[in-house]
């Protein structure tokens, strides 16, 4: 025997799954098919770092050293955004590795399906003194 109802009954609903961004206006690698690269290759990048890096006078006299990881984003354009010191040393040393990285010349942009996208970089930026 089958009886019919009159009402309907609705399960329970659950979160709903957040919209897909499909706008590469907004989207951020970290890893791409084709990594940005700076103007001359890594080796160029190292030696730009070594011309372009002033010891700050209070850490050389104090004998502060240390490895700064800068981190930076690399836009569509190749132009270097958003830079800061994830993991500093000391203010002198965490403000010049900022510095020189923000006054670095533009990037080839990273490329996922062949096309330019924003990558989000880390680097260390190591203080010695000789």
């Amino acid at each position: 025997e089958t009886v019919a109802a009159t009402e309907s009954q609705e399960g329970e609903k659950g979160e709903e799954a957040p919209p897909e961004v499909v706008n590469d206006e907004i989207m951020l690698f970290a890893a791409v098919e084709e990594k940005p690269e700076f103007p001359g290759g890594e080796k160029k990048f190292y030696e730009y770092l070594g011309k372009n890096m002033k010891y700050p006078q209070m850490e050389a006299e104090q004998g502060i050293t240390g490895r700064v990881f800068v981190e930076f984003l690399i836009d569509r354009d190749g132009s270097i955004a958003d830079v800061k010191a994830l993991r500093g040393v000391s203010p002198g040393l965490d403000k010049e590795a900022v510095r020189v990285i923000k006054a670095m010349p533009n990037w080839s942009p990273g490329k996922q399906n062949g096309r330019p996208v924003r990558v989000r970089y880390v680097i260390p930026v190591n203080f010695n003194l000789r």
